[in-house]
C-alpha cells in the first residue's frame, strides 16, 4: 500500500516472498503533475504475515497483518 494509491502503481501489488529471497518491485508516478511528487513525502507500506498455503489474495482478504515495514520513497524525473 502506499499514500497514495490513486496516483502510483505497483507491479506486482500483491505476493510471496520466501525468506532471504529477493523480489524487484516496479513503482510509477502516474499524476500529470510531477511537481507534485518530487515535492511531496510519499512513502510505501510493506505489510506481511505467515503464509497458509492459501493463494496471496486468499490469503490477504482475511489475513491478520503481523507487521508493517514503511519505506520512505523519492522521485526523480527520468530521462529518455
Amino acid at each position: 500500500r502506499c499514500t497514495s494509491a490513486d496516483i502510483f502503481r505497483v507491479q506486482p501489488p500483491i505476493g510471496f516472498i520466501k525468506p532471504n529471497e529477493t523480489v524487484s518491485i516496479v513503482i510509477w508516478y502516474q499524476n500529470q503533475d510531477k511537481k507534485d511528487a518530487m515535492t511531496k513525502c510519499h512513502y510505501f507500506a510493506f505489510y506481511h504475515t505467515h503464509s497458509d498455503g492459501k493463494g496471496p489474495r486468499e490469503l490477504w482478504a482475511n489475513a491478520k497483518i503481523e507487521g508493517v515495514r514503511r519505506v520512505p520513497a523519492a522521485f526523480t524525473t527520468a530521462t529518455k
